[in-house]
């Protein structure tokens, strides 16, 4: 994330304790690591329509 409010937004996770990195871009698509504290932990997948 990119500017003033992807950092405000960066910042604000960072002190719930959660972490968000980019792992890898491929065309159209990006894969993410999430890292969250385990009682905030819900896993979900959303992949976009093809």
């Amino acid at each position: 994330m990119k500017g003033k409010a992807g950092e405000e937004l960066m910042r604000l996770l960072l002190t719930h304790g959660i972490k968000i990195e980019v792992a890898s871009i491929q065309g159209d698509s990006v894969r993410l690591i999430i890292r969250a504290p385990a009682k905030m932990l819900i896993v979900e997948e959303l992949v976009a329509p093809p």
